[in-house]
């Protein structure tokens, strides 16, 4: 094989991996900056490694679910523009890029500690769980994405390692119920339902309540974890409480661009491209750093 088909298979490769999405993985990260470690170098490296074994594991697993999708995305409006899905790149190529990411994800994560490795194996079996059985039954299908968002954040703990708190873990599967049920809203509105199977057990008038519960769900588990005995000692501060409409904010966009009829691009993707989205993303990130790392120091005092 020529130098330049060598470049042009490895290009196709690197558009299947979706490297947009890596930015789930910074769930990964979530134990680190809530542990105060941040800043701490062996940790700052240990954590950002085993986000480098996440974005390899998944990247893994969106090559294989093009693989065994591959006639379902073809019918789709914009996933027959991937990679498999149009022809440019063979099933066997992708599925054999897979297999060596998934193994190199998982040695990667064993160098840094088995537990983690067993996380990331979870992560993989979940995935290959979610892909030949999960996303084809309503409502399984958001809780198997949730959990592995779920073992994203867990994977972040047992990596430095540090306790995670069950409000973090509890916000983290409702914001990832509500990513997934804002998704399969905006198919159900945007297609006819033949690209995913799923979708004949929702319906747009229920899947809208589960979306609204879920959100409501998630900020009030960030608040109740703002106010906790373990928060308020780590932080000496309850500011974190006043960064939720930021979250509110955010999650409203994200409701907009889910009920958009006319675009047949993902919210989940429209939403990293989205301005209002990354702005509230940004200053929401910009004033946790702050008041977790700084508010003691600089005396700021937030009355709940």
């Amino acid at each position: 094989m020529a130098a330049g088909d060598i470049a042009a298979k490895v290009a196709l490769v690197w558009e299947g991996m979706r490297p947009i999405q890596w930015v789930k993985n910074s769930f990964v990260l979530a134990p680190l900056v809530f542990a105060k470690r941040l800043l701490v170098l062996p940790d700052l490296t240990t954590a950002l490694l085993a986000v480098a074994a996440y974005c390899a594991a998944s990247s893994a697993v969106y090559l294989l679910n093009d693989v065994v999708d591959v006639e379902e995305d073809r019918r789709h409006p914009s996933k027959r523009r991937r990679p498999v899905a149009s022809g440019r790149l063979s099933a066997p190529f992708a599925t054999g890029a897979a297999a060596l990411l998934a193994l190199l994800a998982l040695a990667g994560a064993a160098l840094i500690s088995l537990p983690l490795a067993a996380c990331l194996a979870g992560f993989l079996a979940l995935n290959v769980f979610y892909i030949f059985v999960g996303k084809r039954a309503a409502y399984l299908d958001v809780l198997s994405i949730s959990g592995s968002f779920i073992l994203r954040v867990v994977g972040g703990a047992v990596a430095i390692p540090v306790e995670i708190s069950g409000w973090i873990l509890l916000c983290t599967f409702f914001i990832s119920l509500y990513l997934g049920l804002g998704k399969r809203l905006h198919e159900l509105l945007s297609t006819d339902g033949s690209s995913r199977r799923s979708l004949a057990g929702y319906s747009p008038l229920v899947t809208r309540w589960a979306l609204a519960l879920c959100g409501v769900a998630a900020l009030a588990s960030f608040a109740l974890y703002s106010l906790s005995e373990r928060a308020l000692a780590n932080f000496g501060t309850s500011g974190l409480l006043w960064t939720t409409p930021l979250v509110a904010l955010g999650q409203w966009r994200f409701f907009v661009l889910a009920c958009r009829r006319d675009s047949d691009r993902s919210p989940t993707d429209a939403m990293l491209r989205d301005p209002l989205v990354l702005l509230a993303g940004v200053t929401w990130v910009l004033a946790v750093l702050v008041l977790v790392y700084m508010a003691g120091k600089t005396g700021l005092e937030f009355a709940p």
